[in-house]
């Protein structure tokens, strides 16, 4: 579990799903009321929010070298 910097609780389930060769893990999320917002799929593990940004650490599983990256969030809301 982490919170974003919009104090959104993002909560990891145990649903993987694999497509195209990515590990793709599902993440609950509840606003900061406690109140269920969505679900998404992701194939990374978000480690830090900041200002609409996540930032994790990844391993290249061939040389073991770890990369700091950042990714842009991006809400979607449904009609």
């Amino acid at each position: 579990m982490l919170v974003d910097d919009q104090g959104n609780l993002w909560v990891e389930t145990f649903e993987k799903k694999k497509q195209e060769e990515r590990t793709y893990l599902a993440y609950d999320i509840f606003n900061p009321e406690g109140l269920y917002e969505a679900r998404i799929w992701s194939d990374i593990r978000p480690q830090i929010f900041k200002d609409n940004k996540v930032y994790t650490l990844e391993t290249d599983e061939e040389t073991g070298f770890r990369t700091a990256k950042r990714y842009r969030v991006v809400w979607k809301q449904n009609d």
